[in-house]
């Protein structure tokens, strides 16, 4: 028997329920603009010092210098029992100041990271637009929802607390 309505299939669906923008601001005590902005700027680093959340990346451009154009890939997970993988394209590149990526896969959106002197140090101001395309998740979206947004919480402060002893270490070390 039949209820009169029928679901439209995932594709189809409207994909607000999996839209998040994410405003974050992260204080990177005693590191310069220059140091925050090259660590950031190199994605495959992002491993080596957002640990347990970027579980793996890898340049898929030839050369060292961060350029427009430059791809990679990531897979990074949170609390939750999900690992994201995803593509990303640099797609704004300004030396000592920002850093715009495209994401391409189970995440979908635009990251874009704004660095600026404090008195401490530098100020990373991150803004992540992104909708979720993972089909599990997707799936259980009216109940998820909340429960992702506060997955992408509990990374965050993980990865301030890491770029900051990760450049603390460099500066001890070199």
């Amino acid at each position: 028997m039949s209820l009169g309505f029928r679901r439209a299939p995932l594709e189809r669906q409207d994909r607000s329920a999996m839209f998040f923008r994410f405003e974050e601001a992260w204080n990177i005590r005693e590191a310069s603009v220059e140091e925050v902005w090259n660590a950031l700027a190199h994605g495959e680093l992002w491993p080596l010092w957002w640990k347990g959340v970027w579980l793996e990346a890898e340049r898929l451009a030839p050369g060292h210098e961060p350029t427009v154009g430059d791809r990679g890939r990531a897979k990074v997970r949170g609390f939750l029992p999900y690992e994201f993988n995803f593509n990303v394209e640099a797609v704004e590149l300004r030396p000592g100041r920002l850093i715009a990526v495209k994401a391409i896969g189970h995440l979908n959106g635009r990251w874009t990271a704004t660095v600026s002197p404090t008195k401490e140090g530098t100020r990373v101001d991150i803004l992540w637009e992104v909708t979720v395309n993972h089909s599990t998740p997707r799936l259980f979206a009216p109940i998820l929802r909340p429960i992702l947004a506060l997955n992408h919480r509990w990374t965050m402060p993980r990865g301030e607390r890491g770029l900051t002893k990760f450049l603390a270490d460099r500066r001890v070390q070199g």
